[in-house]
């Protein structure tokens, strides 16, 4: 073990060995100098448990407490300023989470309108593509990961490489120190802001914090979700606007526009076809069109166990048997965008009833009818199955922490839809571009004052 170091530190207990001396000039990493250049993706749990607030109709409300939550964020390697970011529900983030915090980069960002009191961005703080022009819709030149499953996901490599158009680099096997802006960031969030919030779980279970800000049973003294939401974009777009050491005293928006400024500002951006649709939030699927003639059966698409058809479609008996190529979003699945094989555009195409009244992600769907097949629900001829997935989820959040995560993630859904696509009526005016649509505005949400959340964090 003496002569063998990784021998002697495994055999230490170590959890992480750093990687050997390498001075191959081809495998050392060259530094970024240039924004977007580079960046770094990772996902952090946030420490912290959160409830849920749900009113009913008689305006009572009731208070269910979530399971986890992550946080999905992309850092600029050359300036350490936070691109973008996305909140995501659930035991482990997926492939669509990712989608959206990509997506969140590269849109313009744009101001959450907070109901919390004080809660402001300090001066020269924001995000760098809303505060820099030209930053937005910027792409970025390699895509630092690690070895996650959904960082490896196809869908996930595709809208990288094809969509954003760039390298994607996961490093070495166990690496920390190969992504260590970003997880540094993370240490910097959890002690400095999730581990001051009540109810914060610690980066251990024996954690003092833990300990400190345990608010029991009483759920009313815990953070909700939508207050989550707008503390965490003010923390992030202050970090922006800090000075940092790693920069010679600048922030990282000072910073990237110093750098923007020497460099003549170029950087590559998203083509203008694409901008007026989250493309990055649409997948694209191969259908049969059904139907029967002798039968009286109208031509129709069959997708996720819904039948989908439209004005046009069901017009035309020479379309049966013909193949679709039908994008869809996956946060609303109730219309579907179709295009013949040969790129030409056929419309859109609506859910049957009553699968096209509310708004649900194709997640969503596919529990409805697992629950339908295990017999825990039952859904009456005609009858809302979203409405009544919501009322069970609901009786089982009471006490199943991961049911109330659904929900919010339900919820949250409908609210930062980004995509509405066009109803039937109006389906002739969408341009002919694959996978575009118009973008939705996000309702504004009702989140009430919270006193003790008027505090700032900051790093340092």
């Amino acid at each position: 073990m003496n002569r063998n170091f990784d021998t002697a530190a495994r055999a230490a207990g170590a959890q992480q060995i750093s990687h050997r001396w390498n001075d191959d000039p081809e495998s050392v990493r060259k530094p970024a100098t240039r924004p977007f250049e580079a960046v770094e993706f990772d996902g952090h749990k946030i420490d912290v448990r959160l409830t849920l607030r749900i009113d009913d109709p008689f305006g009572f409300e009731t208070l269910l407490v979530l399971h986890r939550i992550w946080i999905l964020l992309v850092l600029d390697v050359a300036t350490r300023a936070v691109i973008g970011y996305a909140l995501a529900l659930g035991r482990e983030y997926n492939k669509d989470d990712i989608a959206a915090a990509l997506q969140a980069s590269l849109m313009p960002h744009t101001a959450r309108a907070s109901k919390i009191p004080a809660l402001v961005v300090r001066p020269g703080g924001g995000f760098p593509s809303g505060v820099i022009p030209g930053t937005a819709w910027a792409c970025w030149g390699t895509f630092h990961f690690d070895a996650a499953k959904a960082h490896f996901a196809k869908a996930t490599l595709e809208r990288l490489t094809q969509v954003v158009g760039c390298t994607t680099d996961n490093g070495p096997l166990g690496q920390k120190n190969e992504r260590a802006l970003i997880e540094r960031f993370f240490d910097q969030i959890a002690s400095h802001f999730a581990h001051r919030l009540p109810a914060t779980t610690g980066s251990s279970p024996r954690a003092v914090e833990r300990v400190l800000n345990d608010v029991g049973e009483k759920t009313s003294l815990m953070m909700t979700l939508d207050e989550l939401e707008d503390v965490i974009d003010v923390v992030l777009a202050n970090y922006n606007g800090e000075p940092h050491g790693g920069l010679g005293g600048r922030t990282p928006l000072e910073a990237m526009q110093y750098l923007l400024t020497e460099q003549d500002g170029l950087l590559r951006t998203l083509p203008v076809a694409r901008r007026s649709t989250l493309c990055l939030l649409q997948e694209a699927r191969v259908v049969t069109i059904r139907g029967n003639v002798s039968r009286g059966d109208r031509p129709h698409v069959n997708f996720e166990h819904v039948r989908y058809d439209s004005r046009v479609l069901s017009g035309i008996a020479g379309l049966i048997g013909k193949q679709l190529r039908i994008y869809f979003n996956v946060k609303d699945i109730r219309h579907l965008h179709a295009f013949h094989m040969d790129g030409s555009e056929l419309g859109v195409l609506t859910a049957a009833r009553p699968w096209c009244f509310t708004p649900h992600s194709l997640r969503v769907r596919q529990e409805i009818f697992s629950l339908i097949h295990q017999r825990k629900l039952s859904v009456r001829e005609g009858s809302d199955p979203v409405g009544a997935w919501f009322a069970y989820k609901k009786e089982q959040a009471r006490s199943h922490t991961r049911d109330a995560n659904d929900l919010a993630r339900m919820l949250t859904d409908r609210a930062k839809s980004h995509q509405a696509l066009p109803s039937p009526d109006v389906a002739h005016a969408v341009p002919a571009v694959k996978s575009e649509a118009p973008v939705a505005e996000t309702p504004a949400r009702k989140t009430p004052d919270a006193p003790w959340l008027t505090q700032i964090f900051t790093f340092g």
